[in-house]
C-alpha cells in the first residue's frame, strides 16, 4: 500500500506545483492567451489547420479564427463544391491577424463578389510558401481565380532561407525540397493531438509560457545552401553577386506560380498593396513589380497585376501608419484593413 501513498503524494505534490506555477506567471508576467492553428503539412510546408477554432489575445484584443479544410478562414462557411470560387494567398495581412472575421479586408471584398472567396493565407508566408501551397492543393480547391495578395515582405529571407525549394542560378533551376522536421515540430504534432490541448492553452498563463519557450518559431525557415554558390567570392563580389542572385531566383518563382495556376485550370491575379515606399532594394517588392513589368512578365503571361501603391488609400496608410495599425504589433485595424479595402475597390478589383 506504501507505493499507492507515494503515488498520491507524488500527483498531489505535482498539482500544487502547477497551480502555483500558474498564479505566479499570471501574477508575475501575464501570458496572451491563444490557441494553436498551425500545422506542417506532408511536403514541409506551414499552414493553418483545417478544422476547428483557434482563439488569438494580445493585449486587450480577442479574437476567434474557424478553418476549414485545405487550412481556409471557414468565414463565411465554405463549399468546396460551388463553383466560382477565388483562392486567396498571402500573410498575416491578408489571413487577418487579430481581426474578427468581419473586418478581414479580404471578407469585405467576398461580400461584393461574384465568386465564393477562399482565404488560405497564413501569417509568415512569403513566395516559396504561396507555391507550394499552390503545388499542393490547388487541382483539389479547384478555383476560377487565384489571387496572390502580395504585402511586400515575400522576397527576403521569407524566400531565400526557405527550405522549401532551392535555386541553382548558373542553371536556371527551381528544386522542390522537403525539409526534414525538428523536434520541435515533432513536439507540437503530439501535443496538439493531446486531448484538452488547445482549451488548455487558451486558458492557462503557465501552459502557454512553457509554450512559448520550447515551441514558438519552431520553423527554422533556414536554407543557406540557396547562397552556396556565391559564399565563396571576394566581400567586394558579394552583395552583387547576391542580388542578382536574388532577381533571378524571385524571377523563377514568379514564373512557377503563374504556370502552376494556369496547370490547375484557373486564372492568377496579383495585387501589391504598397504598404511600404519603392525603393531599389533588391528584396524591395516595388522594385520587384518594377522590375517584373520592364520585361513585360505580366503582359506576356497575360496575368492581371493590381498594385496599389500610389492609390489615395495606400498613400494615406503608408504617411501615417500608427493610426491604421494595431499598437505594438504592426498588423492593419479595423480602420487599417478598411482603408485597405477601400484602396483594393478603388484599383478596380473584382473577383
Amino acid at each position: 500500500m506504501n507505493w499507492i501513498k507515494s503515488l498520491f503524494v507524488f500527483f498531489a505534490a505535482l498539482l500544487i506545483a502547477i497551480f502555483l506555477s500558474e498564479y505566479i506567471v499570471r501574477t508575475v508576467t501575464p501570458q496572451n492567451l491563444s490557441g494553436s492553428w498551425r500545422i506542417v503539412d506532408s511536403t514541409g510546408l506551414w499552414m493553418n489547420k483545417s478544422t476547428g477554432s483557434s482563439i488569438h489575445s494580445f493585449n486587450d484584443i480577442k479574437v476567434k479564427y474557424t478553418f476549414s479544410e485545405y487550412g481556409v478562414r471557414d468565414y463565411p462557411p465554405i463549399d468546396l463544391n460551388r463553383k466560382g470560387k477565388t483562392l486567396v494567398l498571402g500573410d498575416s495581412f491578408t489571413f487577418g491577424w487579430l481581426l474578427n472575421d468581419t473586418d478581414n479586408y479580404i471578407f469585405k471584398l467576398s461580400e461584393r463578389s461574384q465568386t465564393s472567396i477562399f482565404n488560405a493565407a497564413a501569417g509568415g508566408w512569403g513566395l516559396a510558401d504561396y507555391l507550394r501551397y499552390i503545388d499542393n492543393y490547388c487541382l483539389k480547391i479547384k478555383p476560377r481565380n487565384v489571387l496572390i495578395v502580395l504585402t511586400g515582405t515575400e522576397i527576403g529571407g521569407r524566400l531565400t532561407k526557405s527550405p522549401l525549394y532551392s535555386y541553382d542560378m548558373d542553371r536556371g533551376l527551381l528544386v522542390t525540397k522537403v525539409p526534414k522536421k525538428t523536434w520541435k515540430i515533432i513536439i507540437k504534432e503530439f501535443v496538439n493531438h493531446l486531448p484538452f490541448y488547445q482549451f488548455l492553452m487558451e486558458k492557462s498563463h503557465f501552459l502557454q509560457l512553457v509554450r512559448k519557450v520550447l515551441l514558438v518559431n519552431s520553423a527554422d525557415k533556414v536554407n543557406e545552401k540557396n547562397f552556396d554558390s556565391f559564399n565563396k567570392l571576394k566581400s567586394d563580389d558579394q552583395t552583387n553577386k547576391k542580388d542578382i542572385f536574388i532577381a533571378s531566383y524571385y524571377k523563377a518563382v514568379f514564373s512557377k506560380i503563374v504556370d502552376k495556376i494556369y496547370g490547375c485550370g484557373a486564372t492568377p491575379i496579383f495585387t501589391h498593396l504598397g504598404l511600404v515606399e519603392t525603393s531599389s532594394d533588391v528584396t524591395n517588392m516595388g522594385n520587384a513589380i518594377a522590375e517584373l513589368k520592364k520585361h513585360n512578365f505580366f503582359k506576356k503571361h497575360n496575368v492581371s497585376l493590381f498594385d496599389l501603391t500610389e492609390t489615395e488609400e495606400m498613400q494615406k496608410y503608408r504617411a501615417n501608419k500608427t493610426a491604421f495599425s494595431i499598437p505594438l504589433d504592426g498588423h492593419p485595424s479595423i480602420q487599417g484593413a478598411s482603408l485597405i479595402y477601400q484602396a483594393m475597390v478603388s484599383a478596380g478589383i473584382k473577383l
